[in-house]
């Protein structure tokens, strides 16, 4: 099924778009998203314009990170929002890594770190986010070969 959906923008021209099963499953998909992360929305938009850092990016690393879940938890002992590990939040002044106002405000800081320190190039700032920067930096400013890394780029990517 195809839907054809025209939006005249003045007087002279209209944008045609075509949407097909996926299109708007996709888009469906993001509205119930949306609906889910509401409630973490004011803070994530507050850290991105604070830190200058996207907030499509934030939330992108969260839902991969933990699916808007403010107590998830890792192996690794990476906690919260946006899975901060103790040394990283430590190091950008989280003292309570479950509070989603400051596991999202370090993780922003961090984040806003790696755009300085890779040049903004946002598959390395995703990398070292999942990997750490000194992973990135051992591979020559690359991606590291690890699976779970490569996955991970590709996922906050894709909903960004």
């Amino acid at each position: 099924m195809l839907i054809l959906v025209c939006i005249s923008t003045n007087t002279h021209a209209r944008i045609h778009t075509v949407l097909n099963k996926e299109t708007i499953a996709n888009y469906q998909h993001q509205k119930i998203q949306k609906s889910h992360n509401n409630k973490f929305a004011d803070i994530v938009s507050a850290a991105a314009i604070k830190h200058n850092v996207d907030e499509n990016l934030i939330h992108a690393i969260i839902q991969t990170e933990s699916a808007y879940n403010p107590t998830a938890s890792s192996p690794k002992q990476a906690v919260g929002l946006m899975q901060l590990i103790p040394e990283t939040a430590e190091r950008f002044g989280v003292k309570d890594r479950t509070d989603p106002i400051q596991n999202i405000n370090g993780g922003t800081k961090y984040l806003k770190y790696l755009m300085a320190l890779f040049d903004s190039d946002l598959t390395l700032v995703i990398s070292a986010y999942n990997a750490g920067e000194n992973a990135v930096i051992k591979y020559g400013n690359k991606i590291p070969p690890y699976p779970e890394t490569k996955d991970y780029v590709k996922k906050v990517l894709a909903r960004m």
